[in-house]
């Protein structure tokens, strides 16, 4: 495998988000990690949402 798993930057980790609705705000699964709260950081610095999944995004600064 070439790359590894990452804490999920949207949920924190913790696979989910406050949503606001009409009247209440309430939790919801998180859409980037799917309640996991993790996503695959491959070597290239491309993250999925799971290993060989699809992507949702690139890190910003150089990957060691």
């Amino acid at each position: 495998m070439n790359g590894k798993f990452i804490e999920c930057s949207q949920c924190g980790g913790k696979g989910v988000v406050q949503r606001a609705g009409t009247f209440d705000v309430y939790p919801d699964e998180c859409g980037d990690c799917g309640g996991t709260g993790m996503n695959w950081l491959y070597d290239s610095g491309a993250i999925a949402k799971y290993y060989s999944g699809p992507f949702i995004g690139r890190l910003a600064k150089e990957v060691e």
